[in-house]
């Protein structure tokens, strides 16, 4: 009896590549609705949408991919409405999940959390895709079954991310409890007290992006909370006039005094070839290092501006090699960066030019940070895959 019990288990275990479908959605497709289709949707699954305006859905299956169909062009598919189990337009339980090239827009939650993307699951990635006023873009769950594993996001767009409820901030990328949290190629945009990048991930690593404070009254532009290992290279950076923190653009440890849980195991943090301009019209710390023990930073070969105020490369334990410190004259304007990564002429249905955010009136500012208020759902571990398998019938 064992032995037939193993077999159905290793049976059950091959079915999501052995039989993955291709899931389509959107007017006169196999379905009309995310929700249908991540109900219906099974491990190793490709689900393709469609041109159209959604509502939000959760998928529990692993492995899956949703894209937007290819040939189709960019913001036109559109993830909007209530928030799903009142947490995010998407949540997503399964594990080793890929979202490609859709947008996500006005997440609101009672909590003031509402997500483009909830990850409830581990190892999600997400490219080539768009977050336009939700109160936080992508939320990553720091409880279980959260615990471990990567959010990779690329190639990206983050704009105009705010929390709703007073008292708490809104987070362009939060990453809860990770091992790895990597953000590469992407862009941020008029953020609003909260971080554009917050990561208590045990390694992060930051390239080639551009965080753009210059309409946005955020607060750090990347804040490491718990420390460990670190990459922050090759990124524009710009801390607005009407930033909410006055003094620091990159902050790593600041919450290690808290202890126990809040320690990251300790490792290399390079902090390199990195463009930054301040706009704020007072000493701005390019890093603040309050790690606690102490893991000392290393700047090398970044390119300091202060527009206003003056630039110091570092606050804490470190080395600074080779800086670029230019106090009174900006070497580009906010306006030549556009020239380098313009938005799109259509933000998910919003006129997205810097003329137009510049003609935004700036929101009010609130407390400088709060955590996460929703306990977790537990996801609970099938045990009949087999028994799931072999009933599963569905044309690819």
């Amino acid at each position: 009896m064992n032995r037939v019990l193993y077999a159905l288990a290793a049976v059950a275990a091959g079915v999501g590549s052995a039989h993955a479908a291709t899931l389509t959605v959107g007017t006169g497709r196999t379905y009309s609705t995310l929700a249908a289709a991540a109900a219906a949707a099974r491990a190793g699954d490709t689900v393709i949408v469609y041109p159209g305006t959604y509502a939000g859905a959760t998928w529990a299956a692993s492995g899956v991919t949703i894209m937007r169909a290819a040939g189709t062009a960019a913001g036109s598919v559109v993830v909007t409405g209530k928030a799903v189990s009142d947490k995010g337009l998407f949540v997503v339980r399964g594990s080793n999940v890929t979202i490609d090239g859709l947008s996500f827009r006005g997440a609101r939650s009672s909590s003031g959390n509402g997500a483009g993307i909830r990850q409830d699951g581990q190892n999600l990635t997400v490219r080539n895709s768009r977050f336009y006023d939700n109160e936080m873009g992508i939320l990553s769950t720091p409880w279980v079954p959260a615990k471990g594993g990567s959010l990779t996001v690329s190639n990206s767009q983050f704009d105009y991310t705010k929390a709703r409820l007073s008292g708490r901030i809104g987070h362009a990328i939060y990453g809860n409890d990770l091992d790895m949290l990597t953000v590469t190629g992407s862009r941020f945009t008029r953020g609003f007290t909260g971080h554009y990048i917050k990561s208590r991930a045990k390694a992060s690593t930051l390239t080639g992006n551009t965080i753009d404070d210059t309409y946005g009254t955020a607060s750090y532009l990347i804040d490491i909370a718990e420390g460990g290992k670190a990459t922050i290279s090759g990124n524009t950076l710009i801390k607005g006039a009407k930033a909410s923190n006055c003094c620091i653009a990159i902050a790593y440890g600041f919450e290690m005094a808290k202890g126990g849980s809040f320690v990251n195991p300790a490792g290399a943090v390079l902090i390199a070839d990195n463009r930054f301009t301040s706009e704020r019209a007072s000493t701005v710390y390019f890093t603040a290092n309050k790690s606690s023990p102490v893991n000392k930073v290393t700047l090398s070969g970044n390119s300091l501006t202060a527009s206003a105020g003056k630039v110091v490369p570092l606050y804490g334990a470190g080395s600074v090699t080779a800086p670029t410190t230019l106090a009174t004259t900006a070497t580009y304007s906010a306006m030549a960066l556009d020239a380098v990564t313009p938005l799109a002429a259509s933000f998910d249905g919003y006129a997205g030019t810097r003329m137009a955010m510049a003609a935004q009136a700036p929101l009010a500012i609130a407390a400088e940070d709060a955590a996460v208020p929703e306990p977790a759902a537990l996801t609970l571990l099938g045990l009949g895959l087999a028994g799931v398998a072999l009933r599963r019938r569905r044309a690819a």
